[in-house]
Formats: C-alpha cells, structure tokens, sequence
C-alpha cells in the first residue's frame, strides 16, 4: 500500500503555512478508501438504498486534557454537536447515540497535536478508542483545521472550538468516515485558486494525477473530484465572503463555476450558509458504507422502551450542607428504561444559563471542585440513548444544597489574612500567610476553574496572565482554607 494513507497532513501539516484560518479538515484518503468509495457509489447507483429512520450509530466521544488535566471541554458543548449532528444526518437515515458516559484522557500529546508527535499519538489514539463504535477525540490546537479523519485508525479527532450547536465540523469528518471526498478533491494542494491563471485539466496530489472535473455534468463528473455527478465542480477551499460564491474560477473551458456552498463536505461551512446538506448521491455512498461497516450495522438496536418515571434525589437535598473541601458524590433513584442520566449543576433556581452538566450511566456521580461557598442547584434527567437530544423528558424535581468551608469553620488561624493591592494589575501581596506548601486556586465568582498560569512566591501571587474580572482566591493547606475575592484589572 502506498504511504497513502494519512493522514493528518492534508494541509494541517505539510501545507500548513498555505491554508487559511478557514482551513476545515486535513485528511487524505488511501488507495483502500478511494476503492471503498467507488464500490459505494457503484451498489448506490445500482440499487435505491432504503433510509430507515431507525438505523441507529453508537458513537464515543474522548474529551482529551493536556497532562494536567487542563483544557477539558464542557459536556453540554458535546450534547449540542451531537443534537447537531443528528439533525444534518436525519434527511440520510442515520440517527447518532452516545452508548455510554464520556470518556477522560489527559494528554498533552493528543490535546495540542503536535507534529513532531505523530506515532505516539497514534499509539494513544489506538490504545483509547473503543470497538464497534465511531471513536470521535475532541481537544485543542495551534495548527490551521478545526478536524481530521484518520483512515488508517479510523478515528476522528474534532478542535473543541467547533463542538458546539451550530458548526458542522463534526458532520463533515463522519461524511469522511462514511467515504465521502471533498467537493473540491485534488485542489487540498493548492494553496488557493487563481482565477487570472488557466485552469489546468489534472492535479497532482499525494501523488496521483487527479482530472479537474467540468462544469458541464456530461464530460468527467463520475471520474473526477469527488466522484458524485450532482455535486457541481468546486475548486474553492478558501473562501469567506459569504454563501455565495463569486470568486471568478472557471473550468478548463473557461466555464464559470456555480458550486453548492451548502454542501457539507465543500469549505463553506463558515460561510454562515441557511441551511448545509448532503446530495442525493452523497447520501447513497454513506448508505452503502454503513451497510459494509458491519462492527456498527450488525450491532442489536438500543433498546427503545420508554422511561416513564423520574428519577428522585437522594444526596444531597433539601439545603444539606457538605464540605467544598471534600469530593461530593449524589445519588439518586434508578430509574427502568433509563440508559442515561443527565446530571446538571447551577448556582440560581432558574437554571437559565446551567454551569455544568455531566453524563453518567448509573444513578450516582461524584463532584470533586466545589470551590466557593454558595448555595447549589441540582436536577437530573434519566433518558434513553436515543433521545439525549429532546427536551424535557423524565425530569427530577429541583434540588439544593450549601458548599462550605467546613475545615476554616473549624480552624481559624487565617482570619486575619489580608491583601493588597485589591484592586491590581500585576501582583497581589499578603499579610498574614506564606504561601510555601501552600494549593492556590483562582476560579470564577460561580466556582468553575480558571485555568491560568499563575506564578507564586513566598507572600506574592503573580496575576499579570489572568484577563481582567473578578474572581474568587482560594489558599488551601492540610490544616487550613481561605478565600478572598479579587479584582484584576
């Protein structure tokens, strides 16, 4: 097999210093998946492919960390883009499920996707992946994609900016998982279309000889680019003046291009098009590809019985009061039916805007970072794999509790801690403490975890790298706790 196959050069890497901060993916496909495509298109264009509404995907999400735990993105960000996801892939039949509680992985190697780190991330990559599933990694990084498909470790990996409720990022790498190309495929090369220079006939890429597909449906669209003659010829993976293009490029026979913005698998994805979607024939190879890929399409459907009570809360309710310095663990009633348990979090009554939400599959889950004395809200919400998306469902009623310092109630030799300046714009001192052997936390008014790099010294807190905002400083010992608020300015 050629060097084919990968992966995550595309344009993140080798071509990097080309592409545009519009970059979407870098992934190349191999010999093996160019034949898996043309065998799709072929049975696709051969047989009518029946979409069921009830062909259902499991798929895993890997939120990656770097080696310190820092850089975890939300829960709730990977409800959306699975809700997302399930509406941009209703029209095709396939409706995605999560099969059980988000995994964890600090590691700074996949977290910021380094390069120069290439085989041992996909050591990582192997050894974390689960089987029968769409493994989906999500995390951060410097270099110019927002994700990529690994066809060789058939694995997605997803920049955590764009796991959200509107990009289409996600759905983008699982057509790649399912053998679709790119609209523009041959053109990931080259680093933009110049319209004031003859378009060629062939492309050299990854180093095949590539036809630049026509305009004109009748001469080569089922040979060229993406191999899908209701696609119509795009060159365009630079592009940021809206959804509609008017760039200049012609074909070969100087003909205008006129390309589908909406299509999911072109570059316009952050082009703010109305609506984005998958052609009739895109549909049909994706079809044809789930049906080969028999670790997920043989697998028994996700029991559908209805979840018909609410789950009750155990601990902690009723204003119960729990020490911020202890792990909180909550429990509730099970609940039949339910594969899944929403657990969400908020310190007001309304839950308007909820601070935290976590996915569990057993009717309790422990809270390790209560940071700030408030009185905390708490619901949970038992579901089925397959309708985490809907709203409402089996909810329990509205619980609360206290989180306070119950090891300063007790020890009160920091009492008399102060620090100055309060306001500042640099560093903080204080009287009354050293900070030798000393946990030094800066979170949110809320609680949440501020994760900046601050540096201490023996009396001296270093905030020139946190953004300016109140928040609140927590200083912690074995035998002791203290918090004050502060202002950075």
């Amino acid at each position: 097999m050629r060097n084919a196959i990968l992966i995550l050069v595309c344009a993140a890497f080798n071509l990097s210093s080309s592409y545009s901060q519009n970059q979407q993916c870098a992934v190349l496909p191999g010999n093996e998946d160019n034949h898996r495509l043309i065998r799709n298109i072929s049975i696709a264009n051969e047989n009518a492919m029946e979409r069921d509404d009830h062909q259902f995907v499991p798929i895993n999400f890997i939120i990656t960390t770097d080696d310190n735990g820092i850089g975890a993105i939300k829960e709730s960000k990977i409800i959306d883009a699975l809700c997302k996801l399930n509406e941009l892939y209703e029209p095709v039949g396939l409706k995605f499920y999560i099969g059980g509680p988000i995994d964890y992985l600090a590691s700074s190697i996949l977290y910021d996707q380094s390069p120069l780190d290439s085989s041992e991330r996909d050591i990582i990559y192997s050894d974390n992946k689960r089987d029968s599933t769409i493994n989906v990694f999500i995390g951060n990084t410097s270099f110019n994609y927002s994700g990529y498909y690994h066809p060789t470790l058939d694995i997605i990996f997803i920049r955590k900016k764009y796991v959200n409720s509107i990009d289409v990022v996600l759905a983008h790498e699982v057509g790649h998982y399912l053998s679709l190309r790119h609209t523009f495929y041959g053109w990931e090369s080259v680093s933009s279309f110049d319209p004031i220079e003859p378009t060629p006939e062939q492309l050299v890429f990854d180093g095949q000889t590539i036809n630049v597909e026509y305009v004109d449906r009748n001469i080569n669209c089922e040979e060229a680019a993406d191999l899908m003659c209701d696609t119509p010829a795009d060159y365009i993976r630079d592009w940021s003046g809206g959804c509609n293009y008017t760039g200049g490029a012609v074909d070969p026979d100087g003909v205008l291009l006129d390309p589908d913005e909406r299509n999911i698998m072109a570059y316009y994805s952050f082009a703010e098009c109305s609506e984005y979607v998958f052609s009739e024939n895109q549909v049909g190879a994706m079809l044809v590809d789930y049906t080969f890929r028999t670790e997920i399409s043989s697998l028994q459907e996700p029991n559908i019985d209805l979840v018909t009570e609410a789950p009750q809360g155990i601990y902690p309710i009723n204003g119960e009061i729990v020490d911020e310095n202890d792990d909180l663990q909550f429990s509730w009633t099970e609940v039949e039916n339910a594969d899944l348990y929403v657990v969400e979090f908020c310190p007001n009554n309304m839950f308007i805007v909820i601070s935290r939400k976590y996915i569990v599959d057993q009717p309790t889950f422990t809270l390790t970072d209560l940071d700030l004395s408030v009185n905390y809200y708490w619901r949970v919400r038992a579901v089925k794999h397959t309708n985490l998306c809907e709203e409402g469902g089996m909810v329990s009623d509205l619980y609360d509790f206290e989180a306070k310092d119950l090891v300063s109630i007790e020890d009160n030799s920091w009492q008399e801690v102060n620090i100055y300046p309060n306001p500042t714009n640099g560093f903080i001192f204080l009287i009354g403490i050293t900070l030798e052997d000393k946990d030094i936390r800066i979170t949110s008014v809320f609680g949440q975890n501020m994760l900046f790099k601050i540096n201490t010294g023996n009396n001296s807190i270093d905030v020139n790298d946190v953004p300016s905002g109140t928040y609140m400083l927590s200083i912690r010992s074995e035998e002791s706790n203290v918090t004050k608020k502060i202002t950075v300015l």
